[in-house]
């Protein structure tokens, strides 16, 4: 038996295909992108720039949101290594937050300018990466729960991707439609107020982006717990197998 089975089956629950760093790199990652989604939103309502004390470093606090997602999708990223269905959501992850990273600031310069439509549609495609990122995170949380054999997590997961998240991408995509193409001068009524001064999106889509990032928090949390309890049974693995 080499070093690196002996190691290897130190380090890596039984029926596992992760060892502990990576284990850890998971959790972490559902962690930091779910709390990440959430101040994503609570910029898209204005709480961010309103509510929030200025950060004791030169970032804007619009960028908190799409910074913690990015560090969540690269520690997937890191973790993920050859299970490419994970590589596959560790890309996509990383794309979203990133794009979510440059998007950030055109919510707070639209409320200083809310007449210009250039900044609305900036605004909606950050609105358009909230569900898309959170569809991500449901898609892995699946497969996690798959691999760690919890048959109700990959249920959750998978009907929140498909009976919610889903469906608030659909009509957010729409709704940027529309108004894109009010923008290049289509015939279509435009109306009065699609959203409340200041709000990048009106209150009843408001409220179903509400319930799919408390839904993708919920599935985030399981996933995290479900990774450190992994964890504390790597702990208890002999060092030496027979």
């Amino acid at each position: 038996m080499s070093i690196e089975d002996i190691t290897g089956a130190a380090a890596r629950p039984p029926n596992l295909p992760l060892r502990a760093d990576q284990l850890i790199g998971l959790a972490r990652g559902f962690a930091w992108m779910s709390m990440g989604l959430l101040l994503t939103f609570m910029l898209l309502l204005g709480f961010l720039e309103w509510h929030l004390p200025p950060l004791g470093i030169p970032l804007p606090p619009s960028l908190a949101g799409s910074g913690l997602a990015l560090f969540g999708a690269i520690l997937w990223w890191r973790a993920a290594e050859q299970q490419r269905p994970w590589r596959t959501h560790a890309r996509l992850a990383t794309f979203l937050a990133a794009l979510q990273l440059y998007l950030a600031p055109f919510v707070l310069w639209w409320r200083h300018d809310l007449a210009n439509l250039h900044l609305y549609l900036n605004s909606t495609a950050l609105l358009a990466c909230l569900p898309a990122l959170g569809w991500v995170v449901a898609r892995q949380a699946e497969s996690t729960g798959r691999m760690f054999g919890d048959h109700g997590l990959a249920t959750e997961a998978r009907f929140c991707r498909r009976a919610l998240i889903g469906p608030v991408l659909w009509i957010t995509l729409l709704l940027m439609a529309y108004m894109s193409a009010i923008a290049t001068g289509a015939p279509w009524p435009e109306p009065p107020a699609i959203a409340l001064p200041g709000l990048v999106l009106p209150p009843w889509l408001a409220m179903a982006h509400l319930g799919s990032v408390l839904m993708t928090l919920s599935i985030g949390w399981r996933c995290t717990r479900a990774c450190q309890h992994a964890l504390a049974q790597t702990a208890k693995q002999p060092l030496l197998t027979s």
